[in-house]
């Protein structure tokens, strides 16, 4: 980014507020810096799934904006894909060869179909007969209702299955955050699980939420025939207040029907604070016999007070041979005029009775006082929020085999612009916490309050992921920094001393003056 006199008087405001300074190379965990992956466009979420050529880094972009020229944008809305991204070093990366775009593909702008992807991953083996990518798409802002489809990879025309579109025939439009697969119907067909979100119905009244399922066609499978629709969570029965965006599932009660986490992240008991759900099928019975009228799900709040509810991973943290659910929460900077709880990463532990919808679930907080950096002047309503997706992992994948090391957890920040390491102690949910990424320090002191020659704010992280190159190496972390139309690569794996990264000092800049 070009740093011109006006900037660098810009940034001396922040600057002598702010106590940005590296800590020490040898307290902080040994990353190294292993490649940038230059974009043509804003990567938002990543994900890292293996594919019949290797692994691949499928990555999703959108609200790729140039405000110099109003309703220009650098590129649609879209999905891509680089194959085998861990042989990628020392920024021998060409986007021209090495990334593939998935979607729209001899679509003409105004005719594209993709909008806003959220998380596209891989589809379970044994979902549809072809390789594919699930993509959820839409949010809010989007002026297009959102949409469920999949991408054929097997298919080197890359056709679109649609699953669901919203919107149509008088319906309301939605959109999707993410999805799980099992087979809920138990035809011997994997089915289609999703949370989704209604756009604002009225001015001035929340969205509405749903868990809702699609049941496979099986051999009557077609690209252009939706998928048939089942509602489990919403409507009236529920106050029109199902969950909305992440979900996971798991069998905790171990009778071969699973129970779905979920968050209502926009469909909470309050304004202040959204709420993680456990659901689960009537006992007895399965999920297809689920009918919010006459045969509704059991439900029970899991955690309710810890502000908005980003994402969920189940995961067993402490080693002890039982699921958690690690989550963090997306709260607002400092500077609003209204006391906000801070961002965190948090933990609750299934209940030691096993009654998961009746017994309360521990609360643990990993990481605290997580804060956006400042919003900028004139910013209405919540402004910039923090953090984003937490993800656990291992260092190396063999060590999942030792019940005696516990994973380490990497944490994108979102409007943050950092991102943290945490590395696990002796004591159970107690973390040694490290930035081992800051867009300030890595673009340049003040980047995140600069408005850049494309009239952009290079702020924000996207979704980090995790890879490795077999199961004794150590892990490479994937850094999405959306306005920086950048991927950063870093690797726990030794390389020379002149990649070595220093941790970062966790402060943030001075509120504006208002």
């Amino acid at each position: 980014m070009k740093i011109t006199i006006k900037h660098i008087l810009v940034l001396s405001a922040f600057l002598v507020q702010s106590f940005s300074v590296n800590a020490s190379v040898n307290s902080c965990p040994a990353v190294y810096k292993k490649t940038g992956l230059d974009m043509p466009f804003n990567p938002a979420f990543t994900s890292i799934d293996h594919f019949g050529n290797g692994f691949g880094l499928s990555v999703t972009s959108f609200f790729n904006k140039d405000i110099r020229v109003p309703g220009d944008f650098y590129e649609r809305d879209l999905v891509a894909r680089i194959t085998n991204p861990d042989l990628i070093f020392d920024n021998s990366f060409d986007a021209t060869n090495d990334l593939e775009i998935l979607t729209d593909i001899g679509v003409a702008p105004q005719n594209a179909k993709t909008v806003w992807p959220n998380g596209a991953k891989k589809a379970p083996d044994g979902l549809v007969p072809f390789e594919a990518l699930i993509v959820p798409q839409g949010f809010l802002r989007t002026p297009s209702p959102g949409r469920l489809s999949l991408i054929n990879l097997s298919d080197p025309l890359r056709t679109e299955y649609i699953i669901h579109q919203s919107g149509l025939n008088g319906s309301f439009p939605m959109f999707y955050h993410e999805v799980v697969v099992f087979d809920v119907d138990q035809d011997g067909y994997k089915d289609i699980v999703s949370a989704r979100s209604s756009f604002n119905v009225i001015l001035g009244t929340p969205p509405f939420g749903e868990l809702v399922w699609f049941k496979n066609p099986g051999s009557a499978l077609n690209a252009n025939v939706a998928w048939e629709e089942h509602l489990l969570v919403g409507g009236p029965t529920f106050g029109f207040k199902g969950p909305d965006l992440a979900l996971k599932i798991f069998d905790f009660e171990g009778d071969g029907v699973p129970e779905i986490v979920a968050t209502h992240f926009f469909t909470g008991d309050s304004q202040a604070n959204g709420k993680i759900s456990i659901y689960g099928a009537p006992v007895g019975v399965t999920w297809a016999s689920v009918n919010p009228m006459t045969m509704p799900v059991r439900s029970a709040t899991i955690n309710g007070d810890q502000g908005l509810p980003f994402d969920i991973q189940l995961v067993d943290l402490n080693r002890d041979g039982r699921i958690d659910i690690l989550a963090t929460n997306h709260q607002p900077d400092a500077c609003r005029p209204f006391p906000t709880l801070p961002g965190r990463v948090y933990a609750m532990e299934m209940p030691q009775s096993g009654k998961i919808f009746e017994d309360a679930w521990p609360l643990h907080i990993l990481l605290d006082n997580i804060r956006p950096q400042p919003s900028l002047p004139g910013t209405q309503g919540l402004g910039r929020l923090a953090p984003g997706k937490a993800t656990a992992f291992f260092k190396r994948p063999i060590e999942e085999n030792n019940p005696e090391i516990k994973p380490n957890i990497i944490v994108g920040g979102d409007e943050a612009g950092k991102v943290w390491l945490l590395s696990p102690t002796k004591n159970d949910w107690v973390y040694e916490s490290d930035v081992i990424f800051d867009i300030n320090q890595y673009y340049g002191a003040g980047t995140t309050q600069m408005v850049n020659d494309a009239g952009v704010t290079v702020s924000t992280i996207g979704t980090v992921s995790v890879s490795y190159n077999d199961d004794y190496s150590n892990a490479n972390i994937y850094i999405p920094v959306f306005e920086g139309k950048e991927i950063v690569v870093y690797t726990l794996q030794q390389r020379s001393k002149q990649y070595r990264t220093d941790c970062i000092k966790d402060t943030l800049l001075a509120c504006p003056a208002p």
